[in-house]
């Protein structure tokens, strides 16, 4: 169990070294989903919504002596910057896998199919996804549905629910997950929340379990009382974010099976520092979580240290996360250390470096490196991983247009180069153009 389901988010370590084990679970509220592992290709975002740069080619490259192209993503956006479909090759043997989504009101993923092809070229069904988001909190998904192909559609894989209760007053007081098990939606894990004078003063966390007889009962996973908030909406939905967005919780009781603590959050303009004091994971102890956010990019910096003692004897532990990003939201350095019994360990060590358009800004290469660490001599090898090449670019907001066609309008005719350039409309080369007419936009090929 971790020390504290507020802080929860996963973990950065990939243990390079032998080192005497810890005390105390490592969880960090730096490693989220704005850190992408090394190995993940993400496309680039524009610094601000105007223009929304994005690469229509990339080729991936990965490191074996030399550089060896491994795949090519082909990919078409919305006028939003979000994947509208995307052909990923593999180049060794000519394979492919498609991907195609559509997206609600809110630009939310709505649906997702995803299908598979031998040679590149004849594609069959392999799975699809439909998500339904709670009215309110527009990005909580309330019902995600997976089916994988065999001969016909089948309904298995990541098939949950939650189903939201509020009071009348809009704040919610009930959340119950359920996953689907021979055919039928059975909860897991449910939520309680207790307001007093409009506020939430007890959270109440529990995890579906079996008693000896097999009877099903529910587990308190944590508990926290005593609240007060810094800030709060009424829309609490879990325990994990709780000090970041609308709900800061200012300070608390928390009680989980080997943790009873009393915790306080003083905030920042760019994060918090937390402290925890009383039983952590069975150690008196005092945790204290300084996290930031460090530039205009959302870099992160995480400070993680714990106080313990143990038969008399007083311990110290810290961990420590960096996560560096560029204005495109590639990450340019990532690293993790550990500290305790005196000594200072490596958990992970990534460099990325990008070249730029010289016009427009965007990313042409991303070169990504990992640290390797000799377990005799303990040192550090940056050993090359990545190399991402990204091409045609386009303006999302004036090309995601895959299923707008020309009107009849009086409006001219204005042209644009794939890049997003404006052309001659008198002197256009060969090659392929976005030809926009009022409102209404497509795709040209002058020969």
């Amino acid at each position: 169990m971790k020390i504290f389901t507020l802080f929860l988010a996963g973990s950065l370590a990939i243990g390079a070294t032998a080192a005497p084990a810890a005390r105390f679970t490592r969880h960090h509220k730096g490693a989220d989903s704005r850190m992408p592992a090394a190995s993940t290709v993400a496309p680039a975002r524009a610094a601000s919504a105007n223009p929304i740069w994005v690469p229509q080619h990339q080729e991936i490259s990965a490191w074996d002596g030399e550089w060896l192209l491994e795949s090519i993503y082909t990919t078409a956006y919305t006028v939003t910057g979000k994947v509208a479909n995307e052909t990923i090759t593999a180049v060794e043997d000519g394979s492919a896998t498609r991907e195609t989504n559509t997206y609600n009101d809110n630009d939310m993923l709505a649906t997702q199919l995803l299908e598979i092809s031998s040679d590149g070229t004849e594609f069959t069904n392999a799975q699809k996804l439909e998500r339904t988001y709670d009215s309110r909190i527009t990005d909580l998904v309330v019902e995600n549905l997976q089916w994988v192909w065999t001969y016909s559609w089948e309904q298995i894989g990541n098939n949950y629910k939650r189903e939201i209760t509020r009071d009348t007053n809009g704040n919610i007081t009930s959340v119950v997950i359920s996953t689907l098990f021979q055919g039928v939606f059975d909860p897991i894990g449910r939520l309680t929340v207790t307001y007093t004078d409009g506020k939430a003063s007890r959270i109440l966390n529990e995890s579906l379990s079996y008693d000896s007889e097999y009877n099903p009962i529910w587990i308190v996973a944590s508990e926290l009382t005593n609240i007060e908030w810094e800030q709060t909406d009424g829309q609490i939905y879990d325990v994990e974010e709780l000090m970041s967005g609308a709900n800061k919780l200012r300070s608390c009781h928390l009680r989980t099976e080997d943790t009873d603590v009393d915790m306080s959050v003083i905030y920042t303009a760019n994060g918090y520092t937390a402290t925890q004091t009383g039983t952590i994971q069975g150690y008196p102890a005092t945790s204290t979580v300084t996290y930031e956010i460090t530039d205009e990019n959302g870099s992160e910096r995480l400070v993680e240290t714990f106080v313990g003692e143990e038969e008399g004897e007083t311990f110290t532990e810290t961990y420590t996360d960096i996560a560096e990003y560029d204005s495109y939201g590639f990450t340019t350095y990532l690293k993790s250390t550990s500290e305790y019994g005196g000594e200072t360990y490596m958990d992970n060590l990534m460099e990325g470096v990008l070249t730029y358009d010289s016009t427009h800004g965007y990313p042409l290469t991303y070169t990504t490196s990992v640290a390797e660490i000799d377990e005799e001599t303990e040192e550090i090898t940056m050993v090359p991983e990545m190399h991402v090449v990204m091409s045609d670019y386009v303006d999302a907001s004036l090309a995601g247009i895959t299923d707008i066609t020309v009107g009849d309008t009086d409006a001219p005719a204005q042209y644009y180069r794939l890049d997003g350039t404006r052309a001659d409309a008198a002197n256009l080369a060969p090659g392929i153009y976005i030809v926009r007419t009022g409102a209404k936009a497509a795709k040209v090929i002058i020969r």
